[in-house]
């Protein structure tokens, strides 16, 4: 699961989807037993704390539009003697680009962007360089296939006042090394150029943007990107293994917001995964036309047709 246990916990609600996802593709009418879930659920990731010295975790499981096993454990604040609930508030970190590009395809439902049109149709605050003749295009951003060079580090700031506008961060940062649509190379890059493309299109801040049309909607009541200070005691610690123990680390400050920087409890998730599940809706709340969620969940490209590819956002994984 990775040194970085924040990270850690962030995988556990990636592994939540994943398994959904499977299932429900394979059976979607079947229902899973929740005794011998709960059972295999309570006995692996204690487990897995206990080997990796992991303090603090959480689980969520969800099948035909509704919650079927939600699991607490451990230690969300060391420090403070803080149990994991249902409250706490965990930093998802890269799932972040799942939300950016739900955003990114919101606009796509609505005609306002147009997936195989070049990015710079619609982002004018930031230079595309013309390093090749085929133009980046808002597809290629969503499949990290534009051929932007991960440069590292630098994403980071020192402290909240110190984040940089999407655009001032990412003025000298689109350095292209290969052409467009050819190669899947992750790119946090790409999906924050998406994130500046969702403020421009959309005339809004992207976290004001992904509130109003994806938080708000799915009842998401912790989703946050600034943590308003009265949820700061909800706030999962993130902590780094040194030999046997947990050592407490600082808040990560980042100017790649969209790809980075969202935050959420596990029952927002299950939220969010119920609507991707459900054709773009849950109950009568909809984020995405069935179409666009048709869309957004189909492959992309691959490297082969034996290896996982890229859908728009979600990345396959047999």
């Amino acid at each position: 699961m990775g040194r970085i246990l924040n990270r850690a916990r962030a995988c556990l609600t990636v592994i939540a989807a994943v398994v959904v996802l499977a299932i429900c593709a394979r059976a979607p009418h079947d229902t899973i037993a929740t005794d011998r879930l709960s059972a295999f659920v309570d006995s692996i990731i204690p487990a897995e704390m206990a080997s990796q010295h992991i303090p603090g975790a959480a689980f969520v499981f969800v099948q035909n539009g509704r919650v079927v096993l939600e699991r607490s454990y451990g230690m969300a604040d060391i420090e403070h003697d803080r149990p994991v609930d249902t409250h706490t508030i965990w930093r998802i970190g890269s799932i972040s680009k799942v939300f950016t590009a739900t955003a990114v395809m919101q606009l796509v439902d609505r005609g306002q962007v147009e997936l195989d049109a070049a990015v710079d149709r619609y982002v004018h605050r930031v230079t595309i360089p013309n390093t090749y003749p085929d133009s980046v295009t808002v597809r290629h951003l969503l499949t990290h296939t534009a051929g932007f060079d991960e440069i590292r580090p630098g994403t980071q700031a020192a402290s909240e006042d110190g984040i940089l506008p999407l655009a001032a961060f990412l003025g000298d940062k689109l350095v292209r090394v290969r052409p467009p649509g050819r190669v899947i190379a992750y790119s946090t890059y790409g999906i924050t150029l998406a994130g500046e493309l969702v403020e421009e299109v959309s005339g809004v801040p992207f976290e004001t943007y992904v509130k109003q049309n994806i938080w708000v909607p799915l009842a998401m009541e912790h989703a946050c990107i600034a943590v308003p200070q009265a949820w700061e005691h909800h706030v999962a610690r993130g902590y780094e293994v040194d030999g046997d123990s947990a050592v407490a680390q600082a808040w990560e400050w980042y100017h790649t917001a969209p790809a980075s920087s969202i935050n959420a409890t596990v029952s927002d998730m299950a939220r969010f995964m119920i609507a991707h599940l459900g054709r773009g809706a849950m109950g009568k709340a909809r984020i995405l036309s069935g179409n666009a969620e048709a869309e957004m969940q189909r492959r992309q490209i691959t490297m082969d047709p034996d290896l996982p590819g890229y859908a728009l956002g979600f990345n396959e994984d047999f």
